[in-house]
């Protein structure tokens, strides 16, 4: 169904990759095994990524500091009064000051990972385990999604950002779209590299 989905979609963009890029992992149209291909797409899709992260603007150090007082101040809580430490982390939880550091941290995790892949010339054990943080975090699609939705709604995100990674409807959002980036590096690169270890 994913595949008859992803496959519906490409066909309707008209979208054809003449080399190896961050949308083949969606058709699993390049060869996984191929040091060359896999740069490619790590090039081509830490470039997707830093067109989200380029609409998230700087954060001040002093809200940072400020989101982490409320953190300490819910865990101090907990030891006191669990129904009002777990309120407090709610509200930590949908306030946009912290989803902009949630936001920040994922995107910085995926393209570190990213950079790992591209650098690691010689060491293959090393680039599988970049490439399995980058699909560990690219496939934590909730948590993508929510950040996103709450910077949009408080104008933290500008609404251009949506004409960025997205490669199609933006009702399925970027968490649909990045997750399948995920799935496509464990489905065309880490399942064909460990099947190759076990023969």
């Amino acid at each position: 169904m994913r595949n008859f989905l992803i496959g519906s979609l490409l066909l309707s963009l008209s979208i054809v990759a003449s080399a190896a890029d961050a949308e083949s992992l969606l058709s699993g149209d390049f060869d996984g095994t191929s040091r060359n291909d896999r740069v490619a797409v790590a090039r081509d899709l830490k470039a997707e990524v830093l067109k989200l992260a380029h609409y998230l603007p700087t954060q001040r150090p002093q809200e940072i500091s400020s989101v982490k007082k409320e953190q300490d101040e819910a865990r101090r809580l907990s030891s006191v009064d669990v129904a009002a430490s777990t309120l407090r982390y709610t509200k930590i939880a949908q306030s946009p000051e912290y989803q902009h550091i949630k936001l920040n941290d994922i995107l910085g995790k995926i393209t570190d990972a990213l950079d790992c892949v591209i650098t690691e010339m010689d060491a293959l054990p090393r680039e599988m385990l970049c490439w399995s943080t980058a699909a560990f975090h690219l496939t934590d699609s909730q948590t993508i999604q929510n950040a996103v939705g709450i910077l949009l709604k408080s104008g933290r995100l500008d609404p251009q950002a949506k004409k960025g990674v997205v490669l199609g409807p933006e009702s399925l959002g970027f968490g649909f779209w990045l997750q399948q980036f995920g799935r496509g590096i464990l489905e065309s690169i880490l399942m064909p590299h460990l099947k190759q270890q076990i023969k």
